[in-house]
């Protein structure tokens, strides 16, 4: 096994906890009494106090005997009284703390040599990430004038959103996560809880504190009481679990990532059409309307995590209400990759794992829309060729990174373990030309040098990683919860996972030859190739697409066309085997669809099958009108056919599979 680093993924430099070796000194221990229990990490870090067991039988019993005298054993999940509880094991994790006079090794020694002890994992913090952090400069001014009915004013300078071409030299456009024209159908919903597992939000921002989640019984209730009884004080706007209290920091004085959840947040979140900044992928049309964000805090300054930490960050997310947790950090891959299977990982994760089981277990969905809770990882930015854990797990969604051209960025992991790609930023969107243009831009709190001062936070800037890749995937994930609640639509988990997922845009097409880029090394950046061949059919099943989302969500079949290309759609599949001997009664298209789509010219029907032209990228709906039954409609005095319908949604990408199709 090798040491657990645990890193946010925003481009930075390495730091590792440090950890020390302990010889076997408790009499009677044996090497393998501990090996065989042993889960995580073989040493614990220096300022270990503590160490976690998985038991069995009553705790009492192991409390009881003389060989433990001065140890405290508490529940890590406190009651864990519930079926799903028990069904992950949250029951039978204990922390188990000793004072100064005993080393972490020897206290996992003793504990090994109970039969009721199962397993022992030592709760070792774990590092995290320099982040790279590029304040706001408004220099863009073309795309200003990009129709959207938001006012938000930085939108134009979101790529990410909506890339026009104008970011970079080679960018490309359309290369986004097309949430604007989705927009027109469904902008969030308040009944949908994201939980930012991350570095604290600033729930005071401009752009955020409108769409705070909020525990009104702590907001409203006795400060320093535990006013709704679920075990955490002053719970208002989330946790932070790094200080084990109520108090959200979202950027504190030698933080490895300054405002990296605040940055995150923005990304899923931050509230849209309210006048300022930028606006966030389920962010709410400004009605109040958006998704939430729950601040499970796991980072602050120089104190990091442990795997505890982390843990109880999952369940207090499932018990607290979120169905979707953001999670812009992971092990890396690699020459240091953690974890080698999904089997290892179960294993050897202990804790962590049965958490994360835990939140995404059915009985715990906190959607109606969905019968189980979503989790997103980012996949790492060690530029290799597999993702990071827990990231990789099978069981949650991992994030890979594209730049604005279209093309993988330098820094991004992909190959097993990825599902999917987003864009994550690019410092050097164009070769040899440094510019923050490229990266993600999004909100971040006051005093990234300082405590954040609670009077008034409203600053922005840009970051890059897999980090900024991975809210991307959980905002549009929130957006389709939304969407499905509105439609009163019901999927299991598995089910929506699979929609989103397949709602993507190809990539492979693009991943031949080399792309001359810069990577980052340590502070600074270096030339650096990347060879395009290596990422086809790496980079999961392509890019998120939120408007194809939505499609799958209300059931509409979606035709994909090639901007600039005339598009032929044989009919027999939407409206009928005789689609070709039908009568057309025309092609209704609103003039959102149609600007969206850039129709110049109207589409039309030749002998069953659909012709016309975007000039433009977007996405929009057409309703195709024909006769069932003769060539004239009944009704009246006369006798025929029953006009019938079928509504059509048109995707104009840059990029489109040779039949014109892609469901």
């Amino acid at each position: 096994m090798k040491n657990r680093l645990l890193i946010l993924l925003s481009i930075a430099a390495i730091g590792i906890s440090c950890v020390k070796e302990e010889s076997l000194s408790e009499p009677g221990a044996t090497a393998n009494d501990l090996t065989a229990k042993l889960v995580g990490n073989t040493v614990s870090g220096d300022d270990a106090s503590s160490v976690l067991i998985c038991i069995e039988g009553d705790i009492e019993n192991l409390q009881a005997k003389e060989a433990y005298e001065g140890f405290e054993f508490e529940p890590v999940f406190g009651k864990a009284s519930s079926a799903a509880a028990k069904r992950h094991n949250l029951d039978k994790w204990y922390k188990v703390n000793f004072d100064e006079d005993i080393s972490a090794a020897q206290a996992a020694e003793i504990l090994a040599k109970a039969k009721e002890v199962r397993k022992v994992q030592y709760n070792s913090s774990v590092g995290q990430l320099r982040s790279e952090m590029h304040p706001y400069e408004q220099v863009m001014t073309k795309g200003a004038n990009v129709p959207v009915s938001f006012n938000d004013p930085f939108f134009p300078e979101q790529w990410s959103l909506n890339n026009d071409g104008t970011v970079a030299a080679s960018a490309v456009a359309g290369a986004d996560i097309a949430v604007k024209d989705a927009w027109t159908l469904c902008a969030g919903s308040r009944d949908v809880t994201v939980a930012i597992i991350d570095g604290g939000i600033s729930y005071i921002h401009e752009d955020l504190k409108n769409s705070m989640w909020i525990n009104a019984a702590e907001k409203d209730g006795t400060s320093g009481v535990d006013d709704d009884g679920n075990g955490y004080v002053d719970d208002i706007y989330g946790y932070n679990f790094i200080k084990d209290n109520g108090k959200i920091n979202a950027a504190t004085a030698g933080e490895g990532a300054p405002g990296h959840g605040t940055h995150v947040a923005g990304i899923i979140g931050a509230e849209n059409n309210n006048g300022k900044g930028i606006s966030g992928i389920a962010g709410g049309t400004g009605n109040g309307d958006g998704v939430r964000l729950m601040s499970c805090q796991i980072f602050q300054g120089t104190f990091n995590p442990t795997v505890e930490t982390i843990a109880r960050s999952f369940i207090y997310a499932a018990d607290n209400g979120a169905a979707i947790a953001s999670c812009s950090f992971g092990s890396p891959a690699g020459d240091t990759f953690y974890y080698d299977s999904d089997n290892l990982y179960k294993a050897q994760a202990g804790v962590e794992y049965d958490a994360i089981q835990y939140f995404m277990d059915p009985a715990n969905a906190n959607c109606s829309a969905v019968e189980g809770n979503i989790i997103v990882f980012s996949t790492g930015n060690n530029g290799l060729d597999k993702a990071g854990y827990p990231g990789a797990l099978k069981d949650v969604i991992g994030v890979s990174a594209f730049a604005p051209d279209f093309l993988p960025t330098s820094y991004t992991n992909y190959g097993p373990g990825t599902n999917i790609s987003a864009p994550g930023g690019d410092y050097y969107a164009d070769a040899g030309t440094a510019s923050v243009k490229g990266m993600i831009l999004s909100t971040v709190p006051n005093g990234l040098t300082g405590t954040v001062p609670h009077s008034e936070s409203k600053q922005y800037g840009y970051m890059q990683g897999t980090s900024q890749a991975c809210p991307h995937v959980s905002g549009v994930a929130a957006l389709g919860m939304s969407y499905a609640l509105e439609l009163g639509r019901t999927f299991s988990r598995e089910e929506f996972v699979s929609m989103l997922l397949s709602s993507t845009n190809g990539m492979n097409s693009r991943l031949n030859g080399t792309k001359q880029t810069k990577k980052a090394d340590g502070r600074s950046y270096v030339d650096w190739t990347l060879n395009l061949d290596d990422y086809y059919g790496n980079m999961g099943t392509g890019s998120v697409d939120a408007w194809k989302f939505l499609m799958q969500i209300e059931g509409t079949p979606s035709i994909l066309a090639k901007a600039g290309e005339t598009l032929e759609v044989d009919l027999r599949e939407y409206m009928g085997g005789n689609a070709a001997d039908l009568t057309y009664l025309g092609i209704d298209v609103s003039k959102t669809a149609s600007d969206a789509l850039g129709l110049d010219t109207a589409p039309a029907i030749e002998n069953g099958t659909l012709k016309l032209t975007c000039s433009k990228v977007g996405s929009g709906k057409i309703t195709v009108r024909a006769i069932a039954g003769g060539d004239n409609l009944g009704g009246g005095d006369a006798i025929g056919g029953m006009e019938f319908s079928r509504e059509i949604s048109i995707v104009s990408r840059p990029f489109a599979t040779r039949n014109g199709g892609w469901l």
